[in-house]
């Protein structure tokens, strides 16, 4: 838009406030940013914590699934390894029994074998 010789631009009203406010009240402008951020952060922060405590639990539940498996099967092995059972499957399912002196045979290893 040309202007004529005695025509002047009129000032746009919006940006002389919005400067005279930026002035006027830099450090309530400040203080109005810095409390807006702390609120987001505090939002994020406090989303964050409770995830984790959501995952904390979760993963104690599953600690706990796990101690209980290795209670029981500490439980079973000292049962399987008992030696009366094995003896007692040894003479009953296997027919085994337990040699005498008369049974016992010696293997010895010759100085020439080696």
């Amino acid at each position: 838009m040309k202007l004529k010789k005695n025509q002047t631009e009129q000032p746009n009203l919006l940006i002389h406030i919005f400067n005279d406010f930026i002035k006027c009240f830099k450090v309530e402008v400040m203080i109005l940013f810095l409390i807006f951020c702390t609120a987001i952060a505090i939002v994020l922060v406090t989303d964050a914590s409770r995830n984790l405590v959501t995952v904390n639990d979760v993963l104690s539940e599953k600690r706990e699934k796990l101690k209980e498996e290795w209670v029981n099967q500490n439980i079973e092995y000292s049962v399987l390894t008992e030696s009366s059972r094995i003896e007692n499957f040894a003479e009953n399912k296997l027919n085994m029994k337990r040699p005498n002196t008369q049974m016992e045979v010696i293997v010895q290893k010759n100085e020439k074998d080696k």
